[in-house]
């Protein structure tokens, strides 16, 4: 069977949005994805969809990270105000590392 990072390249969609999975370990995943022209919507800033297919690639190589297929039921992102993204991601940061030790 491929590697996870190979299975995951099959995403077709996202592949072609140009987002790549640079790490992939159990319980983690690291993602980039270099905005560009095609990404702009009308006001001329990243389109939210974009957005959203490098965090579900990124979700997709850490739900199945631990080697058993996993699928999404439901999942969404919340656009907030810039000046608030600092304060959610370091809450998030948290939160996270909380929810792994619970689930580990």
């Amino acid at each position: 069977m491929a590697t996870l990072k190979e299975f995951l390249k099959a995403d077709r969609f996202a592949t072609c949005a140009g987002v790549e999975l640079l790490e992939i370990k159990p319980g983690y995943a690291r993602a980039c994805m270099e905005v560009t022209d095609r990404h702009l919507n009308g006001g001329g800033v990243c389109q939210g969809g974009a957005l959203f297919t490098l965090a579900d690639l990124a979700f997709a190589a850490v739900a199945n990270s631990r080697k058993k297929l996993t699928l999404s039921v439901n999942a969404n992102i919340t656009f907030v105000l810039l000046s608030w993204v600092t304060c959610m991601l370091r809450l998030l940061k948290y939160l996270i590392i909380i929810v792994f030790l619970l689930l580990k």
